[in-house]
């Protein structure tokens, strides 16, 4: 548990954690709460949107992105927090993510109503293609390796699927249920969890299939990962449940926190340092 001395922390449910690095850390939640950790202190972030944010992506201590229901997207300009045009393409966005590359900025936007995915460019968000408007995917999170690949999962019950863009379309891999996170190192290491305690490993022939050991969960569904080697992953989920994967069996750790869930987690690169947000303000501190 992670309880500062400079800050109330708010009893409402975080949804999101992303930081460019140990000292630049956001998190987001209910009705536009948002906090930052500057490696010393908490402080709360004034944002120009009141919706649940659901999905944050940092690139660096001036530029990311939020996102979140009701069509709610700023970006982090100048260090301010400003709206981002969608056009009329709204949806409940529920994941968000960008990188750079020889064209500059490339960021994807993804929502689980209509299942929009826009493409940023020159400062606003829009469809590439007629086949990104209204797909009916229920989209839960992405990871980008750079402007190509981007993966996808979703939250389609039994036809949920891990999309990829490789530069052209999206394309579907093998069924593989309900899916809430995804987190990508290489075209060969990824690891995405969802329903259940389910685990999904992309492997050195760069398809995706189910892990051999998933953890045990009594049945919790699993909402946040992060990958730091093959034989390092952390995911996270309902009451409280975190677990380690060593490279070949999973193995709980005991958090004390009245069993609340656990909706998102991140971890610097280097392992020096991570974070857990869930449910009536948790928030846990890895180090």
């Amino acid at each position: 548990m992670f309880n500062p001395q400079d800050i109330k922390l708010p009893t409402v449910d975080f949804f999101a954690v992303h930081g460019s690095g140990p000292n630049d850390v956001y998190f987001a939640g209910t009705s536009g709460a948002v906090l930052h950790w500057d490696g010393t202190k908490m402080t709360s972030i004034a944002v120009p949107v009141q919706d649940t944010l659901r999905t944050v992506f940092m690139l660096s201590g001036t530029q990311g992105f939020m996102a979140g229901d009701g069509g709610a997207v700023i970006e982090l300009r100048s260090r301010r927090w400003v709206k981002v045009s969608t056009g009329s393409y709204t949806d409940n966005w529920k994941a968000v993510a960008a990188a750079t590359g020889p064209e500059g900025l490339t960021g994807w936007l993804l929502g689980d109503d209509k299942g929009h995915r826009l493409l940023y460019g020159g400062g606003t968000f829009a469809p590439p293609k007629a086949a990104d408007r209204n797909t009916a995917h229920k989209y839960t999170a992405i990871s980008m390796l750079g402007p190509t690949p981007v993966y996808a999962v979703q939250n389609n019950g039994s036809g949920s699927r891990v999309y990829t863009y490789a530069g052209v379309d999206w394309s579907p891999g093998p069924a593989t249920g309900a899916l809430f996170d995804i987190h990508v190192r290489s075209s060969t290491q990824g690891v995405a969890v969802g329903a259940r305690g389910s685990t999904w490993g992309l492997g050195a022939d760069g398809k995706w299939a189910a892990m051999a050991s998933r953890p045990a969960t009594g049945g919790e569904d699993l909402k946040a990962v992060q990958m730091l080697a093959p034989d390092l992953i952390w995911a996270g989920g309902g009451r409280t449940g975190l677990y380690r994967f060593n490279g070949s069996s999973w193995v709980a750790s005991s958090v004390q926190a009245g069993n609340r869930g656990i909706n998102d987690l991140w971890i610097a690169a280097d392992g020096s340092e991570g974070w857990a947000v869930g449910d009536k303000g948790l928030f846990l501190r890895y180090r």
